[in-house]
């Protein structure tokens, strides 16, 4: 097949342009020809290996076409050719670029309308399946380490400024690799780190500038899921009670196959 993905931003290593670059990959380690599309490509994330454009490309030659952010809805026209299929993907139930701008538009042409969490399926008004930022095939099992705990934020509150461990993000910048979670013995993180230390094997406290559930466990998965692992719907904690509770590692929490991309892609797409 050859797949066009679309996405405002790809310079940065933030959660939209970071799926954007995981599908790519995963249809590419499957032998599919892939193009990127978006107005602002460089900076921090490595997008080398991959064909990107930063002008509007036509649409008819792409068996898949994966919107993001709302890109080319008004140059997509009213029908698309027999050989297509149009996906549009929601990944924020409170950040305005990502609701559907056309909704009944939206929903005419799309084969496929996805949002990242059950929360913003909500929020976007609008038939939708789920699509929870599932991680790729590589971080499968590859489990924890001993070097203390991996703390991911671009948002960082200030309760974890004191907590001892490695920190990515906030100017800190590097790609979550399976090779790096498995030098630690836990994430604390939010949002898309969460699925990664999921099929990892990697416990993970969930807390960040939302607030969060501590330890994710059986008992609060559920809650947190909803809130697509941002942390709200919990409260907040001080730094002694994180510092506190960050001593004792829990077990990893099984990873469902509704985190694993490839799992979720192909079930979606055959």
């Amino acid at each position: 097949m050859r797949v066009l993905l679309t996405n405002i931003w790809m310079n940065n290593l933030g959660g939209s342009e970071l799926v954007t670059l995981e599908l790519a990959e995963e249809f590419m380690r499957c032998g599919h020809e892939v193009l990127i599309y978006s107005p602002s490509i460089g900076g921090a994330l490595d997008c080398s290996h991959i064909e990107t454009t930063h002008l509007k490309p036509d649409t008819k030659p792409f068996d898949v076409v994966w919107i993001h952010h709302n890109l080319l809805i008004h140059d997509l026209g009213f029908r698309k050719w027999s050989h297509q299929r149009f996906i549009f993907n929601h990944m924020s139930s409170y950040v305005n670029i990502e609701r559907p701008r056309l909704g009944g538009h939206e929903v005419g042409l799309a084969d496929l309308i996805l949002a990242n969490s059950p929360e913003t399926a909500i929020a976007i008004y609008v038939p939708c399946n789920l699509f929870q930022n599932p991680a790729p095939l590589a971080f499968e099992s590859v489990g924890a380490g001993n070097g203390g705990p991996l703390m991911v934020s671009n948002h960082p509150p200030p309760e974890l400024n004191d907590i001892a461990g490695k920190r990515i993000g906030n100017g800190s910048f590097e790609r979550i690799t399976p090779e790096l979670l498995s030098r630690h013995s836990c994430v604390v993180a939010n949002g898309k780190t969460v699925q990664y230390a999921l099929r990892a094997g990697v416990p993970v406290y969930l807390y960040d500038h939302f607030g969060g559930c501590g330890w994710l466990t059986e008992d609060n998965f559920a809650l947190a899921e909803w809130h697509n692992f941002s942390g709200r719907g919990f409260s907040k904690k001080t730094t002694a009670e994180i510092r506190r509770e960050l001593v004792n590692v829990p077990a990893a929490l099984p990873c469902p196959d509704r985190f694993k991309l490839e799992e979720v892609l192909w079930n979606y797409l055959g």
